[in-house]
């Protein structure tokens, strides 16, 4: 009994107090630590001044920007501070090409993707004044055409930037002509017919030279609309797949034309090497009707067109017919 009493006078109110303030503090403290450790909470003290004497701090892309997109400082924040992200690089090490001063980047339109964390030199970029979006991929003279990759052949692997040609592939089936006879005029057309078909032969037509892809192969979902009788109109979509083209203006009328007659579009890629001499270099078409050569042989009263190939075959159009002055 006596040693429970000489602990009670021990245990002052005091005492109590420190140790509920101490408890106190040291579970602030853990907490604090706590949140300081996963982000939470920011302890300044607890920073060591990083020098920066003899480097410079170059803007870095803070995240992946397409190309034709007009650069803004939202491009150029980082994902976790939301500051500018910069990369402080030595004076030795950063090229005179690389850009530091923020007006040369924002408000300009990129040429390519810019994907995180690079920085920006003016190869980057479109000249100045140059419109974002799929305009500042047309080269300067020429027009766009945007078409359905289900009627070309050729598209699947170009990337935005490549040049290509565009020929139309039109099989020669004139069979139905090659019958009867009207003037010698139709006999003539009817002998080419025949040796075409009997080669058979494609006219293969160049619709565009040196074209340019603006944007490669794209699926997009087309808006389709329908009627029933007991669900009214409604409207699906359906993906198709498409590719930007820039091409000629001549050239326009042309690829518009074939592609409403649902001809055969056939893409040739041009060399992407730095020596190629470009629209220099033509590719030329095929007309085999052109290889064919006739002559209108009078013989007396009658009257034949004969038919000459490339490799000197001969073969008459028709049997012989009177000579126009002795129908008269």
């Amino acid at each position: 009994m006596r040693s429970n009493r000489t602990m009670s006078r021990r245990t002052s109110p005091l005492s109590i107090i420190l140790i509920v303030l101490l408890t106190l503090l040291v579970g602030g403290a853990g907490t604090v630590a706590a949140l300081w450790a996963v982000g939470v909470v920011d302890l300044p003290f607890l920073h060591r001044e990083v020098s920066h004497e003899g480097m410079v701090a170059v803007p870095m892309s803070g995240q992946l920007i397409p190309a034709y997109t007009k650069v803004n400082r939202d491009h150029l924040a980082n994902a976790d501070t939301r500051g500018l992200n910069l990369a402080w690089l030595p004076k030795d090490k950063v090229s005179a090409e690389v850009f530091l001063d923020l007006s040369k980047i924002i408000g300009r339109v990129l040429n390519h993707d810019k994907p995180v964390g690079y920085a920006f030199t003016e190869s980057d970029f479109y000249a100045v004044g140059t419109r974002a979006g799929i305009p500042a991929g047309i080269p300067a003279g020429k027009r766009s055409l945007t078409l359905d990759v289900s009627k070309l052949t050729g598209v699947a692997n170009l990337e935005a930037g490549d040049h290509i040609d565009l020929f139309a592939t039109v099989p020669i089936d004139m069979s139905k002509g090659a019958g009867g006879r009207t003037d010698s005029m139709s006999g003539v057309l009817s002998a080419q017919a025949r040796i075409a078909t009997m080669q058979k032969r494609a006219s293969v037509r160049p619709l565009a030279e040196n074209a340019v892809v603006v944007e490669p192969v794209k699926t997009r979902l087309k808006p389709i609309s329908s009627s029933s009788l007991t669900q009214g109109p409604t409207t699906h979509t359906v993906p198709v797949q498409e590719i930007v083209v820039a091409v000629d203006p001549a050239e326009v009328a042309p690829l518009t034309e074939a592609v409403a007659m649902s001809i055969d579009i056939m893409c040739v890629a041009r060399s992407g090497q730095p020596n190629d001499p470009g629209a220099k270099s033509v590719t030329p078409g095929s007309d085999p009707l052109s290889q064919v050569k006739v002559i209108d042989a009078i013989s007396g009263k009658h009257r034949q067109a004969l038919v000459f190939s490339a490799d000197g075959y001969a073969q008459p159009s028709e049997p012989p017919t009177k000579s126009d002055s002795e129908q008269q």
